[in-house]
């Protein structure tokens, strides 16, 4: 969480100034995504309908071996693991 002040408008957009941070992580399993597969494709995975945890927290490698289980015999099909972090733009619509 971030507790903004809203600033002025200037040419480059608006100004922002951050006052606090609230780390929060909570891992969640993308049910969306695994709407899509069961419709398109007919894979389920029943297994994950709740996120496994280990003593770190989400159990990654039983979530993707879960995942590389149900998709090995799919040509051109892969689960890789890797990360892929972002920035993300929050810009009000007016």
């Amino acid at each position: 969480m971030t507790f903004t002040m809203r600033g002025e408008r200037s040419a480059g957009g608006l100004t922002w100034l951050t006052l606090g941070m609230l780390d929060w992580y909570e891992a969640r399993l993308n049910v969306t995504l695994f709407e899509k597969l069961r419709i398109d494709t007919g894979i389920t995975l029943p297994e994950l309908a709740v996120l496994p945890l280990d003593q770190a927290g989400a159990d990654v490698p039983k979530v993707l071996n879960t995942v590389h289980q149900a998709i090995m015999n799919r040509a051109r099909w892969e689960v890789k693991e890797e990360l892929h972090l972002g920035l993300f733009s929050f810009t009000p619509r007016e």
